[in-house]
């Protein structure tokens, strides 16, 4: 189990050596490129994905049970971003490298590193889990982040708060969602084979996208900053980690679902102790963040959570 989610990560890793090479041979339009890769995503590629997610999705579980597993996505997410910002601010005052620390210890890796994980050792249809809270991730992201990143004044600190309201309501991933639940409303709709069939490819091309724009933000970063990130780097990993374990063993076992609980349970603990998503290096460079301490944390962080996995797994199915 172990080998096979080491080996589809390293097709990410292998993306990433793409991004880094692409760096060292764009030179000096490093940066024109990062940015035109960004505005690809968050304005083509994530809205259409988001749209096409909520028109195609189809959930077998009962109500409350979608509703427990929303609820503790928003609930971690919360608790590590709001933990999460205040340990990091004690710690430093780069608000830069403060922001991507804030991101890579609230939103996991929810869909992409424990997909294999399901297909190897639980039922396929328990995939609905990680989709579920992914599209709660998502929607977070699309939706309240821009908020948030004006709370923390990381970002836009001489906007006002209707600047910054303007600027969701604007915000393309927001409009795929907003686009895809009337679309979804209407009397006539009907799910498309040819968006089923988008679905999956849509979805190799942002994380190919995702991994090799990280390649290209690690062109430059010294052997002097990468000893510079190395705090950072475990204070990222104790809220990612210690603080994800520690809120599920408060919360986990109060969660209850008539099928597959010990299955689902575990599930859940694997995504909230899971590494960093890879698209918070793209809302890293959206948010003028650091962005090379964001694509060094993946990468990491990435690798101790690949370590810890046996033991989480066996953890989750011994005792949830």
């Amino acid at each position: 189990m172990e080998f096979y989610v080491f080996w589809k990560l390293l097709l990410v890793y292998g993306f990433i050596l793409v991004g880094v090479l692409l760096g060292g041979v764009v030179g000096s339009y490093k940066e024109r490129v990062q940015k035109e890769m960004v505005n690809l995503l968050i304005n083509l590629i994530t809205p259409l994905q988001v749209f096409i997610i909520i028109l195609v999705s189809q959930f077998n579980l009962s109500i409350e049970s979608i509703l427990q597993i929303i609820g503790i996505a928003i609930i971690s997410h919360y608790t590590q971003f709001y933990i999460g910002l205040k340990y990091f601010s004690k710690k430093s005052d780069d608000y830069r490298r403060i922001g991507a620390q804030t991101l890579h210890g609230s939103f996991p890796n929810s869909l992409y590193y424990i997909t294999p994980i399901i297909l190897l050792v639980f039922p396929e249809e328990l995939l609905i889990i990680p989709v579920i809270y992914a599209s709660a991730m998502t929607t977070i992201k699309a939706t309240f982040l821009p908020l948030q990143v004006h709370n923390l004044g990381i970002k836009s600190k001489n906007e006002s708060l209707g600047q910054t309201l303007r600027k969701l309501l604007l915000f393309p991933p927001f409009l795929g969602i907003l686009f895809g639940i009337l679309f979804r409303a209407l009397p006539q709709f009907q799910t498309s084979d040819f968006l089923i069939a988008l679905k999956t490819p849509l979805s190799q091309i942002t994380s190919a996208v995702s991994a090799i724009l990280i390649g290209i933000s690690l062109v430059g970063i010294s052997k002097k900053r990468v000893k510079f990130y190395k705090n950072a780097l475990m204070q990222t990993a104790l809220i990612r980690f210690v603080l994800g374990m520690l809120i599920f063993l408060c919360l986990g076992f109060i969660l209850h679902f008539p099928n597959y609980q010990t299955e689902i349970r575990t599930i859940l603990f694997l995504i909230i102790c899971a590494p960093p998503a890879q698209n918070n290096v793209i809302y890293s460079i959206y948010f003028e963040f650091d962005e090379q301490f964001a694509a060094l944390g993946v990468v990491v962080l990435t690798l101790i959570g690949l370590i810890m996995l046996p033991l989480m797994l066996w953890f989750g199915l011994s005792l949830l």
